[in-house]
């Protein structure tokens, strides 16, 4: 199978996010350096950017694309109208703020934040002014904050917004009640740092990505370990495809951490592994740079994928992967 790329270049730092609109006509980008890019799905064009003055660590976009959210290294999160560009709430807080997403819904979201300046890691739930009053809100203050002890590295809404899922620091997935901010349930399943979590479409599983070369699927209530992923190195993002019972992994060792008594990588591919009985099936190649986000098309058709090099690539999946059977034996590859 041949699967050829466009290659989205905009960024000239390291990729840290991406994100489909709900239809999939969209594709948004957050790079280290300090800008957000939207494009087109179907052809690659450059629909225009966004600007901060820190680096972007995350990003998120309503269900109606209105409406874009951005967590950044300038100790801020941002609201930003996606038609006109215009800037519509800033939200302060003591440290860089590492993650945000809306809730389902759309009338909350979390917000991050680490331990720098000797602060608290802590996730802060805040409630959306109505559209069109954003700017007219004043300071927003979280309705709800969660402290931990131990840096956060991930977190996401639950099934109907009634947990928050975290990853953290020291391999541990955690879960907490979204109304009360009490921990529910706790697993430590990796050995070392949980880097992203990635979930079904309908929220009911959950992938984590660890620097332990491992990916393992989770499900969401329990916190029960349904399946494990090795992988040759560290794994910096997962992700479930919304059609398919495939999953995909991604990662690497930046070249500045790789010792001298290591082979140095030309590539970083895409790993497919069937979700069910665990093997990989195939790989798809890369970026020359460390893979740091994957995600799936809504309609499970294509995938993109951001690296350390700045490059976003777009794959458009053809016929003969759609049509194939969901069986280990099956094998993919690029050209």
């Amino acid at each position: 199978m041949t699967i050829k790329p466009l290659n989205l270049h905009v960024h000239l730092k390291p990729i840290s996010w991406l994100k489909y609109s709900r239809e999939g006509d969209l594709l948004f980008a957050s790079s280290k350096d300090q800008s957000v890019s939207v494009w087109y799905t179907h052809n690659g064009q450059l629909l225009g950017t966004f600007k901060h003055s820190g680096a972007v660590n995350c990003i998120d976009v309503n269900a109606a694309c209105t409406r874009l959210l951005c967590a950044s290294a300038d100790m801020k999160v941002t609201l930003w109208d996606v038609q006109t560009g215009a800037q519509l709430l800033s939200v302060d807080f003591a440290t860089p703020t590492k993650v945000v997403q809306f809730s389902e819904g759309d009338k909350q979201f979390l917000a991050v934040t680490d331990s720098s300046f000797k602060q608290t890691p802590s996730i802060q739930i805040f409630k959306l002014p109505e559209e069109g009053t954003e700017s007219r809100s004043g300071k927003l203050i979280p309705s709800r904050k969660i402290e931990q002890k131990d840096k956060i590295t991930s977190a996401a809404w639950g099934p109907l917004n009634k947990t928050i899922i975290c990853g953290f620091d020291d391999g541990t997935i955690r879960t907490f009640d979204a109304e009360s901010g009490k921990q529910l349930g706790s697993t430590r399943e990796h050995t070392h740092t949980v880097v992203r979590l990635s979930f079904s479409k309908d929220r009911m599983l959950f992938m984590s990505a660890s620097t332990d070369k491992t990916a393992k699927l989770f499900e969401s209530q329990t916190l029960e370990l349904l399946k494990v992923y090795k992988h040759s190195d560290p794994v910096n993002t997962a992700a479930i495809s919304p059609i398919k019972r495939h999953v995909i992994l991604g990662g690497g060792t930046a070249a500045q951490d790789v010792t001298t008594t290591v082979k140095k990588q030309t590539y970083f591919d895409t790993h497919f592994f069937h979700q069910v009985f665990e093997e990989e099936i195939g790989t798809v190649r890369g970026h020359f740079g460390p893979i740091h986000f994957l995600a799936f098309s809504p309609d499970g058709k294509s995938y993109a994928s951001g690296g350390e090099d700045g490059y976003v690539r777009l794959y458009q999946l053809d016929r003969q992967y759609l049509s194939m059977e969901d069986t280990p034996e099956v094998g993919l590859d690029e050209e």
